[in-house]
């Protein structure tokens, strides 16, 4: 009986190598996508091992912000090596809430939420005003301030200062 090589199976996500003992940090709601090659090339199959990472094909959705989850990929296996399961772990961080950018107009539409959907809560000093996320300015220094609340466990807090200088 001859016995079969096992398989070896190297993996990234995002470009990044990870294995066992080299796991990866994604932060939450942070689109990653997995990628292994197996040596014997064997066809692989990926699985999420755990509910806080989502995983659509090879596309990878971390559901939390702390915590860990993991994904296998298994190799089948084939007439030159026998199959083997690599666990790819990923420690989970919180993710990274942005305010869009504010353009430097006499009026325009301010966004109403973030990336996250959180409310931005604005206010304005200098020669503009607020309301109801329209800015309105006139010539001269425009100062905005930009907020939105983070939600634990998730994403933290976002907050931008912008200062404009209408013509």
């Amino acid at each position: 009986t001859v016995t079969l090589p096992v398989d070896e199976i190297s993996a990234t996500i995002n470009g990044v190598a990870v294995s066992t003992k080299a796991p990866i940090s994604l932060g939450y709601r942070q689109l990653s996508t997995v990628s292994a090659i197996s040596k014997a090339g064997a066809a692989l199959t990926f699985t999420s091992l755990d509910p806080n990472c989502a995983l659509k094909g090879t596309e990878i959705t971390p559901l939390k912000g702390s915590g860990e989850c993991a994904i296998s990929v298994t190799s089948a296996g084939n007439t030159t090596a026998t199959g083997v399961t690599a666990i790819l772990p990923i420690r989970l961080t919180e993710g990274v809430q942005t305010i869009p950018a504010i353009a430097a107009k006499k009026s325009v539409k301010l966004a109403s939420t973030t990336n996250f959907g959180q409310k931005i809560t604005y206010t304005a000093t200098g020669k503009c005003s607020v309301k109801k996320d329209v800015l309105t300015a006139t010539k001269g220094k425009c100062t905005i301030q930009a907020r939105a609340e983070g939600v634990a466990g998730l994403f933290g807090m976002a907050q931008k200062q912008v200062v404009l200088n209408i013509k």
